[in-house]
């Protein structure tokens, strides 16, 4: 699979035909080689559906309002399909994580007992998946997305492309006043689902410039692994509290307060470099892009 950019003196049509292609291939590819490792499959499948989704946001106008939204919703469906096999995988991770670090106060017996039950139940619920097929059920999904066809008179020049990255930054300015204004677990999710957002539309073009673009690629990488870990942390403690909920006395003491004091601890980090990223308008990233491409 060639990597997820733009070719040098390559049309913007041209970049969306093969990048569209090339992750459905791969996507496909993973559908039917699951068993191998179910866990790396799901991951990278919800992987792929992100990088096309934001390939779709990008030649929307060019693609038009039916096929963009048809395509939206078939990539959202398929992520969804596989999320909770994901989250699933995630929780283990994070009590191994947790159980791994030193002077945390919590009992190391009892989050050990605890990542074992999960590491139990997490097996079981791969084998379920397995014999229940999902995995090809997402293949099915795939092998019938329209991308396949798209047209070689696609409607799509780079201004398109570059204002459309302009508007992928202002959602994230607007995703960080809201967060300012009033933190909560659900604004920081949408601002990590704007910043991925563009993250990947950067990555799709950082052939343009690679050395200034790959600076601002990689503190939004950053970025969006801080506020992935924040979603990771928040969906681990409401797993937590609603297993005691279910289960009273299943969950080690204290490991929730734990998780909530880890999350406050990084929301310092978290809006100062979302700050700094915010700092360009729009409009001046579209004329900055739109400069590198024509000296391209």
């Amino acid at each position: 699979m060639s990597h997820f950019c733009m070719m040098r003196h390559e049309a913007p049509a041209d970049t969306f035909r093969r990048v569209a292609t090339e992750q459905l291939q791969f996507a496909i590819t993973l559908c039917r080689s699951s068993a191998d490792d179910p866990d790396r499959v799901t991951h990278e499948i919800r992987k792929c559906t992100k990088r096309i989704r934001s390939l779709l946001r990008l030649f929307r106008s060019g693609l038009g309002e039916a096929a963009y939204k048809t395509e939206m919703l078939r990539f959202r469906d398929i992520s969804t399909l596989l999320a909770p096999h994901r989250l699933s995988r995630v929780n283990l991770d994070t009590t191994i994580r947790v159980a791994a670090e030193k002077h945390t106060g919590l009992d190391p017996v009892a989050l050990a007992g605890f990542a074992e039950t999960l590491q139990a139940d997490h097996l079981r619920y791969t084998e379920d998946l397995l014999a229940s097929g999902l995995h090809a059920d997402a293949g099915v999904l795939l092998e019938a997305s329209v991308l396949w066809g798209i047209p070689e008179n696609l409607s799509a020049d780079f201004q398109m492309v570059s204002k459309q990255i302009a508007r992928s930054q202002r959602a994230c300015r607007k995703k960080l006043e809201i967060l300012e204004r009033q933190y909560s677990a659900e604004a920081m999710h949408e601002l990590r689902k704007a910043v991925k957002n563009m993250w990947y539309q950067l990555t799709l073009v950082r052939t343009l410039w690679p050395p200034v673009l790959g600076s601002t690629i990689h503190q939004l990488d950053m970025l969006a692994e801080k506020l992935g870990r924040d979603h990771d942390l928040h969906e681990m403690v409401l797993f937590l509290q609603n297993r005691d909920s279910n289960l009273p006395g299943s969950v080690p003491a204290g490991m929730t307060d734990f998780l909530q004091r880890k999350r406050l601890a990084q929301k310092k980090f978290i809006l100062s470099l979302s700050g700094k990223l915010a700092v360009e308008k729009p409009t001046a990233l579209a004329v900055r892009l739109e400069g590198y491409y024509k000296r391209l």
